[in-house]
């Protein structure tokens, strides 16, 4: 696993029930799979396992309390998430791990080589405080160290040993965060925490009236031996923020200062509604926190992506990465710093945008070289299944552990092949079947987790989703997969037929002659047979009747031609058979308009 994995992992891999209710589950299967975790004060934290640095936390402040910033950790097994106002409250109250597996009781120390650490707080009025932290992380042994008296002045004793500092000062809305790399007790030492010390920290852009809306500092630091230490600080932005310069440096490759945003243009009602454009930046900097703490990104550094954002149904907004909003269609050109692997999402709502979208649709890492311009388009038809190439973050999949099947199949994806999406839905249905008889169902669609017996057998997948209200297109959706398993560790061997019509922002296609991509997308890590067999078929009448569509190509990818009358819907459905006799078929009534 790697470094980078291994940090996500220890800040944000939560076993966790999303508190989105809905009227049913299948109605509420859009929202309530997203990993959004209500904390005590009310506000709420979107936690997205294995994200790049800087997006595996997404912050929605509860009203009013905007000017909160959020402080993310790992100490001794447990994840935290406070709140900066949370100062001198129980720290259990936002331990999002809680109890969810064995729990570590503290190291007991042997006899050893103790000195005193005596740590003095000034405020940003130079003045004693109480509203402070710290925490020193042993980079010798797993033990921590988190001395405090509300004086602001008290004597840690602390074992000989290196440690890694980090610690907070609060003045009012004011928070200086002061980390040192490498912190070396070897006799008795004073420490002074001066918030005064610290220094604004930020972006600034080519566009002044830009200011961020999503913002994170990282100080990723690792253990000699690998353990992550560090510590994560999100907010809506970086104002009343300051870092206080290091004052040491951690050997080479165990400590990196992270700075990243999205910024984007402010509607005045604190928001970013109808922004034009969306930037996504970060910088980094190895082994210290720097002296210069706010760099200027020009917008010569970074690649351009001219966004657009399909409408499927009147009345509907959509908004981009959980901040830039408009109501569909709509267009952003977006920035993004080069060489690093971003994220996206696009989330549809009715009406006002919220905290539960309709549609959420997410997008596996993409990585954007300096100086192109190129295009891209969201919520486009058709919409159906879809096996996106793995990433960390993924959710789709289809697995055998021993003696249990585990499905979770996007149904509702638009044609961009590496995404995934949720829909609400207003009834859907999965059942599966050993050869022929239903070992089980669920309300749910695409999804569902099936005890079956040990040793091979010939199973079938069916799954049914409707929906009205959200979409005037893919009002259902039918899949099933036939295929063969026997008892072990695997990836079975399903397979989807996509369909890329060429369509405009309202998601039409040219009436007449007609030509469109069909393409066979496979589960990543399954081993499922070449295509033996590809059958398409379209219908104008919602599905009552069927007419054959001419295919044209090869193994994976082929070209459909039909003949479109003036008007109307298209649906589609399609047979699929590879070599080794696994079988899967799709319909998706009205598929996309005709104009």
């Amino acid at each position: 696993m790697s470094r980078k994995l291994r940090t996500l992992l220890s800040l944000f891999v939560l076993a966790v029930t999303a508190l989105v209710a809905g009227p049913s589950p299948a109605a509420a299967a859009a929202a309530d799979e997203e990993k959004w975790i209500t904390l005590v004060t009310g506000d709420r934290v979107l936690l997205r396992p294995d994200a790049p640095r800087g997006q595996d936390v997404v912050v929605r402040p509860a009203r009013g309390r905007e000017h909160v910033r959020f402080r993310s950790y790992t100490d001794r097994g447990d994840t935290y998430v406070v709140p900066s106002d949370a100062a001198g409250r129980d720290r259990e109250l936002f331990n999002l791990t809680k109890s969810g597996g064995a729990r570590r009781a503290a190291v007991t120390a042997t006899a050893v080589e103790t000195f005193d650490v005596t740590i003095r707080v000034l405020d940003h009025n130079g003045r004693r405080t109480a509203t402070w932290s710290a925490v020193f992380n042993s980079l010798d042994t797993e033990q921590s160290f988190s001395p405090y008296d509300p004086s602001g002045t008290v004597v840690a004793k602390l074992p000989r040993g290196s440690y890694y500092l980090q610690a907070q000062v609060e003045t009012g809305p004011l928070i200086t965060h002061v980390v040192e790399p490498l912190f070396v007790v070897d006799g008795d030492r004073t420490l002074d925490l001066v918030a005064t010390e610290g220094k604004p920290v930020g972006i600034t852009l080519d566009r002044p009236e830009a200011v961020g809306g999503e913002v994170a500092l990282i100080f990723e630091r690792y253990t000699p031996d690998g353990r992550f230490v560090g510590q994560g600080h999100h907010a809506v932005n970086f104002d009343n923020t300051l870092v206080r310069p290091s004052t040491t440096a951690a050997p080479p490759g165990q400590f990196t200062f992270y700075v990243a945003g999205r910024f984007a243009k402010p509607d005045g009602a604190g928001g970013f509604a109808g922004s034009p454009y969306l930037y996504h930046l970060q910088w980094v900097q190895s082994d210290r926190v720097p002296e210069d703490l706010v760099r200027r990104i020009s917008d010569d550094d970074l690649a351009i992506v001219n966004s657009t954002f399909a409408a499927s149904a009147r009345g509907k907004v959509g908004q981009k990465d959980y901040l830039v909003s408009a109501r569909l269609p709509f267009s952003l050109r977006e920035y993004y710093i080069p060489d690093t692997h971003w994220l996206s999402s696009f989330g549809q709502f009715d009406g006002a945008v919220g905290d539960s979208p309709e549609i959420i649709t997410y997008s596996g890492p993409k990585m954007f070289t300096a100086g192109t311009v190129s295009d891209e388009s969201w919520g486009v038809a058709a919409f159906g299944p879809s096996f996106p190439p793995s990433w960390p973050w993924s959710w789709t999949r289809a697995v055998r552990s021993g003696e249990t099947l585990d499905f979770e199949i996007p149904l509702f994806t638009d044609q961009n092949p590496i995404r995934e999406a949720r829909s609400t839905v207003d009834r859907a249905s999965t059942v599966l079947y050993r050869d022929g008889r239903e070992v089980g169902h669920t309300a749910l669609p695409g999804k569902g987790t099936f005890t079956v017996p040990p040793g091979e057998a010939s199973y079938r997948l069916t799954t049914t989703a409707r929906r009205s209200g959200v979409s005037d297109l893919s009002a259902e959706v039918r899949a099933s997969w036939t295929f063969k398993s026997s008892t072990g560790e695997q990836r079975l061997p399903l397979a989807v037929v996509r369909f890329a019509p060429d369509l405009d922002e309202y998601n039409r296609a040219a009436s007449g002659p007609f030509s469109f991509p069909v393409h066979v997308q496979r589960q990543d890590g399954s081993t499922p047979g070449a295509v033996r067999r590809l059958s398409v078929e379209i219908s104008y009448d919602d599905g009552r009747l069927w007419r054959p569509v001419r295919l044209a190509g090869a193994g994976d990818q082929w070209t459909a031609t039909v003949v479109h009358p003036r008007s109307g819907h298209a649906s589609l459905r399609a047979t699929l058979v590879d070599a080794s006799g696994n079988r899967a078929e799709l319909a998706i009534l009205r598929a996309y308009r005709i104009r």
